[in-house]
């Protein structure tokens, strides 16, 4: 998905694909007509994008960075992993949830990227990346966050959110009702 421009002049193909390929610390073989690829042990790490000031025979490239991938695990403090936590680059809207066993896999395009982990019922979280490619995040509960959110028949709704008559209705109303579904159980439950 990387993409380079060249403008070459008077280059062998081995020299250019050296130094391109170089940047990517990708290494190359050309055997029998085909260019084989494989990763290559880095002799140096630069940070630079420009190759200086080019002659007529040198290459000229442009390079975007390449992104660091990063992977990890969401768990509660129980170390149970979390499905569904939202996991985003902070000031950006690229994201990804956690699968059903709280793991996610993130592409970030720096060390100095935050991540922020965010789920209902849970205190939102920010790591910064650094140098780690594998991270380990353990949410905390927030019951302040809990106490606002009222499950309805139909899905979910943030209280500030919620209008009309909402009432509770303990166990106890049903312990002595016959009852086929819930719709029976709920119908005339509520003393108000």
């Amino acid at each position: 998905d990387r993409k380079v421009s060249l403008t070459l002049s008077d280059k062998k193909l081995s020299d250019v694909l050296e130094l391109v390929l170089k940047l990517y610390q990708v290494s190359h073989k050309i055997i029998g007509g085909q260019i084989i690829l494989s990763p290559a042990v880095p002799e140096k790490t630069t940070n630079t994008s420009s190759l200086g000031e080019p002659s007529s025979n040198e290459v000229r490239l442009a390079v975007q960075p390449i992104d660091k991938s990063i992977t990890g695990t969401v768990s509660d403090e129980t170390g149970s992993g979390i499905p569904g936590v939202s996991v985003t680059i902070k000031g950006t809207s690229k994201g990804t949830n956690t699968d059903v066993n709280g793991k996610f896999k993130i592409d970030v395009p720096n060390e100095d990227a935050v991540l922020v982990f965010s789920f209902v019922g849970y205190g939102n979280q920010e790591i910064r990346v650094g140098s780690q490619s594998n991270l380990n995040v353990s949410l905390k509960t927030d019951i302040k966050q809990l106490s606002e959110v009222v499950v309805v028949g139909y899905g979910s709704q943030k209280k500030a959110n919620l209008t009309g008559a909402v009432d509770m209705i303990t166990s106890e109303a049903y312990e002595n009702r016959a009852m086929t579904n819930l719709n029976q159980g709920l119908q005339g439950g509520c003393p108000t």
